[in-house]
C-alpha cells in the first residue's frame, strides 16, 4: 500500500516536473517569437521613418539647390546685359552719326540738279523736274526758275510775274525768239513756228499752240487735255 503510495507521489512529481518544463519551454519560445516579432515591427517603423526623412532631405535639398541655380543664372543674365547695354551705349553716337550722314545724303539726292540748257539762242538751266532756270543775263547771284518745259510742245511756258510791265516785255520776247508764219491747214488759217508748233490765235489774242505739225503724216498732232497725248487729225 505503502510503495504505491509513493509510486504515485513518484508518478505526480514525474509529470508536474514534466508539465512544468514544457511550459517553460513553451514560454520561452513565446518570448523568442515576440522579441522577433518586436524587432520587425521595429524595423518596419525605422525604415518608414527613414524613408520619410530622406524624402523631406531632398526636397529641402532640391529647394536649395534650385535657389542657387536660380542666383547662378541670374547674375550670369545680368553680366550679359551689362556686357550688352556696354555695346549699345558705344553704339549709339555711331548710330547717331550714321543716321546724321544718311539724312544728309537723302537730303544731297533730293537737292535740284541744274544741267545747262540752250533754247532759241539763250542759255538756260533745267533740273530734273523740267524747271527752267536763268541767272538773269548775269545780273543774278543764284539761278531763278522762270518757267517749265513743255515736252509735248517743246517750248518754255514762262512763269507770270506781278508786273504787267514785266508781262508785256516777257511777250515781246516770246514774240521776237519764236518765229511764225501763216500755215494753212484743211481749209483754216494757223500759224506755224521754226519747231513746226502749231499755234491759233483769236483777234488781239496771244499766239496759244495746238499741237505740232507731223510732216511725214501730213498732219497735225492735236495737244489733248486728258494725259497729253495727241489727236492725229490728216487732211488729203
Amino acid at each position: 500500500m505503502e510503495s504505491q503510495q509513493i509510486e504515485m507521489i513518484e508518478f505526480i512529481s514525474s509529470f508536474a516536473r514534466n508539465f512544468i518544463k514544457m511550459q517553460l519551454e513553451e514560454e520561452k519560445k513565446c518570448e523568442i517569437e515576440r522579441v522577433k516579432y518586436e524587432k520587425m515591427f521595429q524595423d518596419k517603423n525605422n525604415s518608414k521613418n527613414d524613408k520619410k526623412n530622406a524624402k523631406k532631405l531632398k526636397a529641402e535639398l532640391k529647394a536649395e539647390l534650385k535657389a542657387e541655380l536660380k542666383a547662378e543664372l541670374k547674375a550670369e543674365l545680368k553680366a550679359e546685359l551689362r556686357e550688352e547695354l556696354k555695346a549699345e551705349l558705344k553704339e549709339e553716337p555711331r548710330e547717331k552719326e550714321k543716321k546724321k550722314e544718311e539724312k544728309e545724303e537723302e537730303e544731297d539726292d533730293e537737292s535740284i540738279q541744274l544741267r545747262d540748257f540752250n533754247f532759241q539762242g539763250k542759255k538756260y538751266f533745267k533740273d530734273q523736274h523740267d524747271i527752267i532756270y536763268s541767272m538773269g543775263d548775269g545780273k543774278l547771284i543764284e539761278p531763278e526758275s522762270i518757267g517749265k518745259w513743255n515736252n509735248i510742245t517743246k517750248i518754255i511756258e514762262f512763269y507770270q510775274k506781278d508786273c504787267d510791265e514785266e508781262d508785256e516785255e516777257d511777250e515781246e520776247d516770246d514774240d521776237a525768239s519764236i518765229q511764225m508764219d501763216d500755215f494753212k491747214f484743211g481749209g483754216k488759217i494757223y500759224f506755224k513756228d521754226q519747231f513746226e508748233i502749231v499755234y491759233t490765235r483769236k483777234d488781239g489774242q496771244v499766239p496759244t499752240p495746238i499741237g505740232k505739225y507731223n510732216a511725214k503724216k501730213r498732219c497735225i498732232d492735236y495737244n489733248s487735255k486728258k494725259g497729253g497725248k495727241t489727236t492725229s487729225i490728216e487732211f488729203n
